[in-house]
């Protein structure tokens, strides 16, 4: 127990989170689960919790297996492995929107601007945005511009980004914006 307790305090102080840093513990909870779920089962009472317990896990775990996390960075990736005619990338703050190393295709300019109007406005340049920021507005709002796509992330990353939109905002939906003229 005390390990499981120094494990999950030293991780949750660490400011960047991922999923991959709880595997380690996991085999650890599950036995630590152990008594607390023979109890359960013994009693009638509780028999309703465990089902629940496993309805909600079960869920989630068909739900996580089945959508990778960072659907709309790779749903970006994709289209722009499919579109050649993009030579670069420029994202417009909150960023950057890491998105070369997911890609097949190489190499590819990547850059970051502070504001939309910074945007270069060429036609080898998709310029991204988060779809709930200010600089999406902004680039939707100018004429010069066209949407080309909406990368949309899986249910789970939307279920924590509308828990906790300040501090997930980076896995929310993006959107792609071209020159209109292209």
């Amino acid at each position: 127990l005390l390990y499981f307790a120094v494990f999950v305090a030293a991780h949750s102080a660490v400011p960047h989170k991922e999923e991959r840093f709880m595997i380690p513990a996991a085999p650890l909870f599950l036995v630590l689960l152990t008594p607390l779920t023979t109890w359960l089962a013994e009693r009638p009472e509780g028999r309703w919790r465990i089902r629940l317990f496993l309805a909600v896990n079960t869920t989630l775990l068909v739900l996580a297996i089945s959508h990778p996390t960072q659907a709309s960075t790779i749903g970006l990736a994709r289209f722009l492995d499919a579109h050649p005619e993009y030579r670069a990338v420029t994202t417009v703050r909150p960023g950057p929107i890491r998105v070369a190393a997911m890609l097949v295709r190489q190499p590819l300019e990547v850059a970051s601007v502070p504001l939309a109007a910074d945007a270069p406005l060429d036609c080898g340049t998709l310029v991204v945005a988060f779809a709930a920021s200010t600089g999406a507005r902004e680039l939707a709002a100018d004429p010069r511009r066209a949407s080309v796509g909406r990368f949309e992330p899986g249910p789970l990353e939307r279920l924590v980004v509308a828990i906790n939109p300040r501090r997930n905002a980076r896995r929310g939906a993006l959107e792609g914006f071209a020159t209109r003229d292209c």
